[in-house]
């Protein structure tokens, strides 16, 4: 081996301590993009080939009862390539703990199931009198087990749960996949035990591939012409071409800043090899001297440390690979789970390996490269007369005269304070990498509250504390007497509900719309209007249309007639206003109660109620009980009751989504602060190491291990005090800016950011531990230094 090679070798071993930090904290960069790199390709390609799998329906069409015969008729038009019926029975369970929650149970078609395909994950399918529990909700209760049911006549089953399985269609249709309650499967012949009718109530149908939308569209309204000729009405129709996952938008809307904190962590990481070099070259010069004093070229000395670099890309890369794999691996399995796919096998991504390769090439370089270049520059003379003594220019700057003139603090403290500044340029790559780890750690406390925030102004377009719905349309004034007879019950509102389907001016079906019929004036109903106005007493035929038609129907605007088909009828609405809600993929409108019901035929019905509970139950927090209360009395009554459900339940639903995408802030924010951490051990040592002849002094002169020990920990909690106040002032322009991506991606609109103090004060307890955990290691060192050896140190 050449000399200069093993010159590298030497420096590696006999600086071991900061080589495992560099390697260290590049890895953890490289780590976290592959990481996200290799989770996100795989949860792609795991959404789309598993939802691929289950063949989707192209066309879904629910309408009244029907047979196979009606699906034979549609398997005969041209351009279908399958069809089969599907049903959904409204019933309550008792889950495991005792409580009764809603649940949806689906009826699977005759024969074998060949569109929306569910998956059994566990157990065996079920045969007639048994049910099958989707994974999606859990119920406390396993294989094996009975299952309690009440059907909306009142009567209970028990049915032998015989299998889990795992539905991906579910959220399809329009409602949230974290909002739908649980689901059971049973066979087509359970539904006489279940005292229903052997019949569907939705039509699935799949097309050709080649197929356009128009097509679609056009085939779509001829199987509406044939149910109408059968006599039936389509209550809605939904016809898609796309194969994405119905969940794939919260992927989509989370990769975005998994990528930026990835990248983040990659840029920290690059700070900690400068400072590293830095370090390096500063108890260099006297051997870079001596090399040029023998002969050694500038270039050569290059080429020398440019390898040394090298090795620690190289090193990190082989940590870097196989652990991001894995994690990769994991992500899949945790967002499987969340978000309803069939997740794939641990696998190398190319995409991940490349990105990393890149990295670990060119990354230690381009930072390294300035410390390279500034020590090869040092001439033969200054090399060899550099005392080994740290040589700053303490005293002379703005900071370091006004350190000087405090007075009062303790000699130690005074010390620790005037070191944390005695080397400004790697202070300010410390402070930069730890206040940027502690802003994201930060900001993703306020992206959770500004979720939680939005989440609340949406929930109030239901501020009720129960809703009850029932299966068909109730008289008002009949519910309204039952229902304000229960204790707890302070007020009733009714409102309406249509799915119908906008048209063009040619009377073509272009979307499928859910509508509102909301009482105009009611209290219960604080919508966030973006143009015009809400509906008012005295409004007829006023519509208020949400966002979605902003964003994909901007032609319209206040003051336009726009046409719903409502059932058989055509019925023109006149625009009022514009509110925002979720986002732009679900078309909502809402219209005056009574038009709608005069409309519809339902005069003085609804099948929908609002009830807000007394004082004494709020104040208990008792609405979840008086939910149920309501529930179970309404059915032995004799009510069709669809579900009761308290509104605390429905937020909690709803959030679960965000909750998944806190955790992945979490631990990206997590990699972020740990690369500050390593960034902070790494100065701390340094600090140590270039003021190894004034700790002798000190030692000769009285000074204590407690005491050398103080000095050092001090300083590092100075350093990490002062991060924390920079990453105060970063946090609000990043949780800013993290919330407007994330929440563009998943609602489609921006939002107003919100911030709350529990990221700031769990930051400043974590820098803290952090700073002392960081300097403990530096602070040993340096009290077990002898006053011989700071003497011989060079």
């Amino acid at each position: 081996m050449r000399p200069r090679w093993r010159k590298i070798a030497a420096d590696l071993w006999g600086h071991i301590a900061r080589f495992i930090l560099v390697t260290l904290s590049l890895a953890v960069g490289m780590f976290a993009v592959g990481m996200i790199a290799g989770g996100y390709v795989m949860t792609v390609e795991n959404m789309e080939n598993g939802y691929e799998a289950i063949n989707p329906a192209n066309i879904r069409i629910r309408t009244s009862g029907f047979d196979q015969y009606l699906v034979e008729r549609v398997l005969r038009l041209e351009g279908v390539t399958d069809a089969q019926g599907e049903k959904q029975i409204f019933a309550q369970m008792r889950t495991g703990e005792g409580e009764w929650q809603n649940l949806i149970i689906q009826v699977l078609p005759e024969g074998d199931q060949t569109i929306d395909k569910i998956t059994l994950l566990n157990g065996r399918w079920s045969a007639d009198e048994e049910i099958m529990l989707s994974v999606h909700r859990q119920a406390g209760l396993g294989v094996g087990e009975k299952l309690q049911l009440q059907l909306v006549t009142g009567a209970e089953r028990d049915l032998e749960i015989v299998g889990t399985v795992r539905d991906q269609t579910i959220g399809v249709a329009g409602t949230s996949y974290f909002v739908a309650p649980a689901r059971g499967y049973v066979t087509f012949e359970t539904q006489s035990w279940l005292q229903e009718h052997l019949d569907y109530d939705t039509l699935l149908v799949t097309v050709e591939p080649d197929m356009d939308s128009d097509g679609l569209d056009e085939l779509a309204d001829e199987i509406e012409g044939i149910i109408e000729q059968s006599g039936r009405e389509a209550d809605s129709v939904i016809t898609t071409l796309e194969t994405a996952h119905p969940n794939s938008g919260y992927v989509s809307a989370a990769v975005g800043l998994l990528v930026l904190l990835g990248f983040l962590s990659v840029f920290l990481s690059g700070f900690l090899v400068f400072n590293a070099m830095s370090a390096l070259f500063a108890q260099q010069i006297n051997y870079i001297g001596i090399m040029k004093a023998i002969g050694a070229q500038r270039s050569v000395i290059i080429r020398m440390y440019v390898v040394f670099i090298f090795v620690f890309g190289v090193i990190a890369l082989l940590i870097s690979i196989p652990s991001s794999a894995w994690a990769a691996a994991e992500l899949g399995e945790f967002l499987a789970v969340r978000l309803n796919f069939h997740p794939g096998d641990m696998t190398t991504v190319p995409l991940a390996v490349i990105l990393q390769v890149v990295i670990a090439l060119f990354v230690p370089q381009i930072t390294g490269i300035i410390p390279i270049l500034r020590a090869s520059r040092v001439s033969v003379q200054e090399a060899i007369t550099t005392t080994g003594i740290e040589t700053g220019d303490f005293g002379k700057g703005w900071i370091d005269q006004q350190l000087e003139r405090i007075k009062g603090l303790k000699r130690p403290l005074l010390i620790s304070l005037r070191n944390t500044f005695r080397r400004k340029g790697r202070l300010a790559l410390t402070l930069i990498t730890l206040s940027l780890g502690g802003a994201v750690f930060i900001a993703t406390f306020n992206v959770r509250a500004s979720l939680d925030s939005y989440i609340d102004k949406v929930a109030k377009y239901v501020l009720a504390d129960v809703t009850v719905d029932f299966i068909r349309p109730y008289r008002i004034d009949e519910i309204e007497k039952v229902l304000k007879s229960f204790d707890g019950v302070a007020e009733v509102e009714p409102q309406g509900t249509a799915s119908v389907q906008l048209l063009d001016d040619s009377g073509e079906m272009i979307e499928n719309v859910e509508m509102f019929g909301a009482v105009p004036g009611s209290d219960l109903t604080q919508p966030i209007v973006l143009k015009g106005r809400w509906i008012i007493p005295g409004d007829q035929n006023a519509i208020v249309l949400n966002e979605a038609f902003l964003t994909h129907y901007p032609e319209i605007d206040l003051g336009d007639t726009v046409t719903l088909n409502m059932g058989r009828k055509e019925v023109e609405w006149q625009v009022v206003g514009f509110f925002q809600f979720i986002g732009s993929d679900y078309f909502l409108v809402y219209v005056p109660m009574g038009y709608l019901n005069q409309v519809t035929g339902n005069l003085n019905k609804a099948p929908n109620f609002q009830i807000v509970a007394t004082s004494d139950v709020t104040t208990a927090g008792l609405e979840a009980e008086l939910a149920q209360r309501l529930d179970d009395s309404l059915r032995e009554r004799g009510y069709n009751v669809r579900s009761a459900t308290s509104s605390e339940e429905i937020r909690g639903n709803a959030t679960q989504g965000l909750d998944t995408m806190t955790i992945f802030l979490l631990i990206m924010s997590g990699l972020t602060a740990l690369v500050g951490s390593i960034s902070l051990t790494g100065t701390m040592g340094m600090n140590v190491m270039e003021r190894t002849r004034e700790i002798g002094v000190m030692r000769a002169i009285g000074a204590t291990d407690r005491q050398v020990k103080g000095l050092v920990i001090v300083e590092g909690i100075i350093i990490g005090l002062i991060s924390w106040i920079f990453a105060v002032l970063l946090a609000f322009p990043i949780s800013s800016l993290m919330y407007y991506i994330l929440n563009t991606a998943i609602f489609g609109v921006a939002g107003e950011t919100t911030f709350t103090v529990t990221g700031f004060i769990i930051w400043v307890v974590i820098v803290i531990v952090l700073s002392v955990v960081a300097s403990i290691v530096p602070a040993n060192n340096a009290a077990r230094l002898t006053i011989r050896e700071v003497l011989a140190y060079e």
